[in-house]
């Protein structure tokens, strides 16, 4: 067996301390003593050079003790250990002696302090931002930057004190009951990290005690800085900004004043009974407003497909929205007629020898068998046809196919056929409401057409016409007031009509006297009249059926009326209309079916007739169009558009910008909130268990697990077990307990 050596060797000494007074300290030196063997060297302890004094050297001051080390060998000497004495003094183990008292945990509380000043601060953080913009924060680092600090704060400070409290529950623990030595490792480790922790808890579960909190909270704090960020989220918005008004504006009409009306002549005039008053009438010839009249036709070019809003607006920052508002405008409808529909037929033709000497013969065949106007020089053998009839339009043509002809002209060496004049839609207007079918009971008719249209069998040459059915659709665009909800987003216009009304002021549109304006419909009415006077109780002058486009006297100007509404937030509103306007925009509408060859004939034909290529009509548009409801919508559309682009007042909105909020989720901030409750108890009881207990407070100090840890006898147990492989099953077997002796408080065995 190899011996090991120490510079100073102190034998161990039984018996008592009066017995070595005289003889505390012995020295050799190799020459003079053999090795010592290994009897000896098992009677002695190692301890370092020069350091060694002991109690029973107690005696030994000053000079003494110097002259005695001279002594020494350098290479080797023994001393007693037995008492440590010299300039220290003498030892006091018992418990007074330790730190006991709470004031010594003052690092732990202000850690816990701290941690939840530090939440504290957070959550605060988080409310004051919750659904705040982005943009509002001007603190110098980012809000999830702070939010992180003080999570990290909170967090690790916190840690710091479960720690100390892990490392001072391993003294509690023992202080009171008996448990295995590896119950100390687990305590400790646990002090050091999650790992430990994992182990302690696993120790401690069938225990179920307290102690388990420490370790627990450690655990779940790796999840602390996830949750606790996780609590702040981002989306966007469009938030209104403080601006001038003029950022955002869009246009609404609240009077029309548009065209230009002639008069050509005046026919005669009303007296008014009992009074001294005429009422003037005239022939008027209006000029309609050119920008209204691009507008209709740009509308019946859109046919049946969906028009964009055009509507003028100002929106600096692609996102506006405007209070609800009313405008005048123009509206649609359309409903079927075919019900309404009447047949008959009849033979028509015409045949003379010289189609160019007699021009007034031109087109006679058209009076019969077709709406399509044919040339002079055409002679057509008499021929069967079919008419299908409505108010104010009707649609006719040569009985058969589509696709056959209608007989040969006498003159010619071949067969003409004349495909092209077979009737294949017409559209017929007009302006007063009695003339209508379906729109006899609305006062703000500007015009109305029914389009009657040859049905598809006959397009496809799969039905003669003789036993075809056309459809009857009749629409009308007439004066309306709209309360519209609008807005702008990323630059595209988006506009909903809430609620619609066609209200009458019944004081409006009343004929204007010579001598003092209107007439009143409830005082005054009118007499008849010889020598070019008539009677002016037609109801075009003071009832109610009166129609906008009755070419009489001069009226007052129409005002339509939009009702409160507090659902709505919109007050009541007039809108007066210019008889001008009326005037120059109906006969406008009705010009788009007027044949330019008999301006008495309102009915315009697909397909047009070799001398009726005039001007663009509205058949040439409704022929290609899939929903008449959709073509009248659209016009009806782009003239409100460009009547509140030219005649609006001006209405403010807000403006708005995209802008990200800050949104905090409360639900992830359970798991570091509960965590930190947890752990401030825990670190709580463990201060008042220890100061209870009376325990002095060591910690996580290694020192004192040395200076007050096994006696040397549970020390060589254990060495021999670890020698033998058995460490472990040695320190499971190991009961101890923390407790006083006559040497004060140590780690003991049971």
């Amino acid at each position: 067996m190899t011996s090991h050596y120490s510079p100073l060797a102190v034998p161990r000494v039984e018996g008592t301390h009066s017995s070595l007074e005289h003889n505390t300290l012995h020295t050799f030196t190799p020459a003079l003593a053999d090795s010592p063997s290994e009897n000896d060297i098992a009677t002695y302890s190692f301890l370092p050079p020069q350091k060694s004094c002991s109690r029973e050297t107690s005696h030994l001051h000053g000079n003494q003790v110097k002259e005695k080390q001279t002594s020494l060998n350098p290479s080797l000497a023994y001393a007693s250990t037995e008492n440590i004495t010299g300039e220290l003094g003498p030892t006091n183990t018992s418990s007074d002696a330790h730190a006991t008292g709470a004031s010594y945990w003052w690092l732990e509380i202000g850690a816990i302090v701290l941690s939840l000043g530090s939440m504290v601060t957070g959550i605060a953080v988080l409310h004051s931002q919750n659904e705040n913009p982005l943009e509002s924060w001007t603190f110098v680092v980012s809000l999830n930057t702070l939010v992180s600090i003080l999570g990290v704060i909170a967090r690790t400070t916190l840690a710091f004190a479960i720690s100390s409290c892990i490392g001072q529950q391993k003294w509690n623990w023992f202080y009171g009951r008996q448990d295995q030595l590896v119950a100390f490792e687990r305590f400790d480790e646990a002090s050091r990290g999650p790992w430990g922790s994992v182990k302690l808890l696993y120790w401690l579960k069938a225990r179920r005690h307290w102690a388990a909190l420490g370790p627990c909270v450690i655990l779940v704090f790796l999840a602390f800085d996830p949750f606790f960020q996780a609590t702040i989220s981002y989306y966007g918005k469009l938030s209104t900004i403080n601006t001038d008004q003029e950022s955002a504006i869009i246009g609404k009409v609240e009077s029309l004043y548009l065209g230009n009306m002639y008069e050509e002549y005046n026919n005669f005039w009303w007296i008014v009974e009992d009074t001294d008053m005429t009422i003037p009438t005239y022939w008027f010839s209006g000029q309609p407003d050119f920008g209204l009249a691009s507008a209709t036709y740009n509308g019946f070019s859109s046919s049946s497909t969906f028009r964009l809003q055009t509507t003028k607006y100002t929106c600096v920052s692609g996102n506006c929205t405007w209070p609800l508002y009313t405008s005048l405008a123009i509206c649609s409808a359309c409903n079927d007629v075919s019900s309404n529909i009447t047949r008959s037929s009849g033979v028509a033709g015409l045949t003379y020898h010289d189609g160019f000497s007699n021009l007034t013969l031109w087109n006679q065949a058209t009076q019969n068998g077709t709406d399509v106007p044919l040339t002079g020089w055409y002679r057509i053998l008499p021929h069967s046809y079919t008419s299908y009839e409505v108010p104010y339009s009707h649609i006719k043509t040569f009985d058969g196919l589509r696709g056959t002809g209608i007989g040969p002209m006498p003159d010619m060496a071949e067969d003409l056929y004349l495909y092209d004049h077979r009737t294949l839609m017409t559209v017929g207007s007009t302006a007063k409401r009695s003339e209508t079918i379906s729109f006899q009971n609305l006062e703000t008719l500007l015009a109305a057409f029914i389009i009657m249209k040859a049905p598809n069998t006959y397009f496809n040459n799969e039905t003669v016409w003789e036993n075809s059915t056309p459809t009857a659709t009749e629409c009308a665009l007439s004066l309306c007031v709209n309360a519209y909800q609008t807005s702008v987003h990323a630059g595209e216009l988006n506009e909903n009509v809430v609620d619609s009304w066609t209200i009458v002021d019944p004081r409006s549109w009343l004929a204007l006297s010579s001598v003092n304006g209107s007439l009143d419909p409830a005082s005054q009415h009118c007499e008849g009249g010889t020598d070019g006077h008539q009677t002016c109780t037609d109801g075009n002058f003071i009832s109610d059926d009166r129609d906008l486009h009755d070419g009489g006297p001069l009226r007052s100007d129409l005002v339509l009326l939009a009702p409160a509404d507090k659902s709505l937030g919109i007050p009541s509103s007039r809108f007066p209309i210019t008889q001008v306007t009326l005037e120059s925009t109906i006969q406008f509408l009705l010009s788009l079916t007027i044949s330019p060859e008999n301006l008495d004939n309102s009915l315009s034909v697909y397909p047009a007739g070799f001398w009726d290529q005039g001007r663009p009509k509205i058949v040439c548009s409704l022929i290609n169009s899939t929903s008449f409801t959709s073509t009248f919508e659209n016009v009806a559309r782009s003239i409100t558009d460009y009547i509140r682009d030219v005649a609006s007042v001006e209405h403010y909105g807000t403006m708005e910008r995209w802008a990200v909020y800050a949104r905090v989720d409360w639900g992830y901030m359970t798991l570091p909130a509960v965590s930190m409750l947890i752990g401030c108890l825990y670190v709580l009881f463990t201060i008042v268990n220890t100061v209870r207990l009376g325990l002095p407070v060591w910690k996580e100090s290694a020192l004192k697990v040395l200076t007050y840890g096994l006696d040397s006898n549970t020390q060589e147990s254990l060495r021999g077990g670890d020698g033998q492989g058995k460490f472990d099953d040695v320190a499971r077997r190991t009961m101890i307990r923390f407790e006083e002796n006559v040497d004060g408080l140590r780690l003991q065995v049971a």
